[in-house]
């Protein structure tokens, strides 16, 4: 009975010992499978099993603003291109980041409406749910100039136009050449983004050496003003040169030199009447400097008009005659001071002048003897005889 018994128990404990293998087996099936254990060849490790939970994509739709067709958009690495309403649309699992974040910046060169424009992301944003990228979107602007009084200026003639934004922005761009600026761009609201058109005033055209705009005047709008008309400050100036001794036409000068604002001179020839005429200046201080043989004068001039001034040129025979006129009259001074300076002789044969100082009121006269010729008659002659 013992022996029966304890067979029981061994054999129980067999069982046992089988069901329990089986267990860790099915466990280790389940969770994973059983690998050894690096550096315990006698030991197990259990190895994770591949994970079965499935992220389903989200849709998200985007739009540009200002509304860009064709903008290329890019989400999470991935980029779809805008429809005509600048919207685009994208179906993205979600990883927990912001927007900002997942959306990269792009930009573009594209056609819109027929024109030529530049559009750059700036930033995107949610809005109650909405996603909105900013966008600023330039063209391309050109100048034509025109005096005051209405024929064109070649844009050879300036160096420079600078304009200034609504916003502060200042831009200084080649006056003979197109360039890009902003002409709208996206404002955030409370409720969303807002599109806003850019205004542009022209600060400056440089010409010579001087501003030829007055400052904030003239307004323009990129995008509608493909050309944008600037009418700048030119003025004619006529030059005419007299002779300084013997007026008009007589002028042996045959050029004019003008120096410009910035330094720099142009010669300019005289016609046979002796003026010569610049029908368009900038605006700015210059000289004049009447040219030949003769003295070199320059004359200040101060051009903001249209205006006409007369100079005088001294040539070298102006300048004989004068000084011949001078050394005449100096000569003639000279002979006047000398001949009054030059001490007066008695002539020979009268008799002494008897000064004032020998003659005394109080004495009486005496009249001479009979035959003597000392004294000429009728003069009073002093004696040491006191009066009676």
């Amino acid at each position: 009975m013992t022996g029966a018994r304890a067979e029981g128990y061994r054999r129980v404990w067999i069982l046992g010992r089988t069901a329990a293998s089986a267990l860790i087996v099915l466990a280790a099936a389940t969770v994973g499978s059983i690998e050894p254990a690096a550096g315990n060849a006698g030991g197990l490790r259990l190895a994770a099993a591949p994970s079965t939970v499935h992220t389903h994509p989200v849709p998200i739709d985007i739009t540009t603003v200002p509304a860009v067709p064709g903008f290329p958009v890019t989400l999470d690495g991935v980029t779809h291109r805008t429809d005509a309403r600048g919207r685009v649309h994208f179906d993205a699992a979600p990883n927990g980041r912001p927007l900002v974040d997942r959306v990269s910046l792009t930009s573009a060169d594209l056609v819109v409406d027929g024109q030529r424009v530049e559009a750059k992301a700036t930033r995107a944003y949610r809005f109650k749910g909405d996603a909105q990228l900013a966008l600023d979107v330039s063209y391309l602007v050109g100048f034509t100039f025109k005096d005051a009084n209405g024929p064109p200026v070649d844009p050879s003639s300036f160096t420079t136009i600078t304009v200034r934004s609504g916003s502060g922005q200042v831009s200084v761009l080649p006056a003979d050449e197109q360039s890009w600026l902003l002409g709208k761009r996206a404002v955030p609201k409370a409720s969303g983004l807002e599109e806003k058109s850019v205004d542009w005033t022209v600060q400056q055209v440089e010409s010579g050496g001087s501003n030829v705009v007055n400052q904030s005047q003239q307004h323009f709008r990129p995008g509608k003003q493909l050309n944008v008309p600037v009418e700048v400050l030119f003025f004619g100036l006529t030059v005419q040169v007299d002779d300084g001794l013997y007026g008009s036409g007589l002028s042996l000068s045959d050029k004019v030199a003008l120096t410009y604002p910035d330094g720099s001179t142009r010669t300019f020839p005289l016609d046979a009447d002796g003026s010569m005429t610049v029908p368009a200046l900038p605006r700015g201080n210059y000289t004049v400097t009447p040219l030949g043989g003769g003295l070199k004068l320059t004359h200040p001039l101060r051009i903001s008009r249209d205006q006409r001034i007369d100079v005088q040129f001294y040539s070298w025979p102006d300048v004989a005659s004068v000084l011949g006129v001078v050394l005449a009259i100096a000569g003639a001074l000279a002979w006047v001071g000398r001949r009054r300076r030059r001490p007066s002789t008695p002539a020979e044969g009268t008799a002494d002048t008897v000064t004032p100082d020998t003659v005394t009121p109080e004495a009486s006269p005496v009249t001479p003897r009979s035959g003597s010729d000392d004294v000429p008659s009728g003069l009073a002659v002093a004696t040491d005889r006191p009066p009676e």
